[in-house]
């Protein structure tokens, strides 16, 4: 079996349909950063739109883009042209499994030129809307194929970028990365990361970049920096204490490495969360 049907199949996925709408004017749609086990997704049926996430990325959407955020950021849904129909919902994994979605980039795009993507996205408005006898399973269903679809067209269309996901599913270095996921607090070096899957330090070295393409220190930075922006946008606590829990001896060495791998500082991205959290514009 595939890495992918054997992720979705191993962990059981519940999903719901959260919101039908039909927008019209200027609008704008803000979205607070959610559930950490949550994945939240939204497709775009008819118009235009944008979405805005918290580094200040914004990305242009069309009629039959899937948008999924498995971080469960926050960000908001704007006007482009005309009239739009959008379908929301959210799909959760066990808790246990978090660290599976820590492996995940924080949105997916995905838009097919075909006819089929927008015809399931319209089977979905119309099941949820008309709560039929089996609405309810054909949506769980429906929006797990939405899942495995954004996560095939990345895995495809960027297969690099899929190397921590590969990693964590690797039968020796598996440990090592849930390890970094459940604890990047933790002091980790590449002897003890090593240690942990019961290789040399140079064979864990040497296997760690042929499957992610990173040696693991950048990688574990790449989640410590993960972990402290999911804290940033969901905790009211000091920085300092944020740079604790994200693995970083000081608020400044954590400010420095924030700033050099997210591109903002971590309270100017606190401040733009809650921004997105609101009706206010940024622009």
């Amino acid at each position: 079996m595939d890495l992918l049907s054997a992720l979705l199949t191993l962990h059981e996925l519940r999903s719901r349909i959260d919101v039908r709408c039909q927008l019209q004017g200027n609008w704008l749609r803000p979205h607070a950063a959610g559930e950490l086990d949550a994945i939240r997704w939204h497709g775009l049926l008819d118009g235009s739109a944008h979405i805005e996430l918290a580094d200040g990325r914004r990305h242009p959407l069309q009629a039959g883009s899937l948008i999924m955020l498995p971080q469960s950021g926050a960000h908001r849904l704007s006007h482009a042209v005309g009239d739009a129909r959008l379908i929301c919902g959210s799909l959760w994994i066990a808790p246990a499994q978090r660290h599976l979605l820590a492996a995940l980039p924080d949105i997916l795009i995905y838009h097919e030129p075909g006819p089929w993507l927008t015809a399931t996205l319209q089977r979905l408005y119309q099941e949820s809307a008309e709560a039929l006898p089996g609405s309810q399973l054909l949506c769980q269903q429906l929006s797990t194929v939405l899942l495995t679809l954004a996560l095939r067209h990345w895995l495809t269309q960027a297969p690099t970028q899929g190397g921590l996901l590969h990693a964590l599913m690797h039968p020796r270095l598996g440990v090592a990365i849930a390890a970094m996921l459940h604890q990047p607090e933790q002091a980790w070096s590449v002897a003890r990361l090593a240690e942990l899957s019961h290789q040399s330090r140079a064979s864990f070295a040497r296997l760690f970049r042929s499957v992610t393409g990173s040696p693991p220190l950048l990688l574990l930075t790449q989640i410590r920096m993960a972990h402290g922006a999911a804290l940033l946008a969901r905790e009211s606590l000091p920085l300092a204490v944020i740079a604790e829990r994200a693995g970083y001896a000081s608020e400044s060495a954590f400010h420095h490495a924030f700033v050099r791998h997210m591109g903002v500082t971590p309270g100017a991205y606190r401040r733009r969360t809650r921004l997105l959290a609101s009706s206010e514009s940024s622009h």
